[in-house]
């Protein structure tokens, strides 16, 4: 019976610690995002005329 007990616990963590790796994956790819967002050539904005 501890066995099982000891097992649930060790899958409980390993659950933890992946969804503690997916979160750091996650913020990574969010700032890389960013970055490139930040970085790249743009459009100029060009005013609106109305007759």
């Amino acid at each position: 019976m501890l066995s099982d007990r000891s097992n649930a616990f060790g899958c409980l963590l390993g659950a933890l610690a992946g969804l503690g790796s997916a979160r750091q994956y996650l913020a990574e790819q969010a700032a890389y995002d960013l970055w490139q967002a930040e970085h790249r050539e743009h459009l100029p904005i060009v005013r609106l005329q109305f007759a």
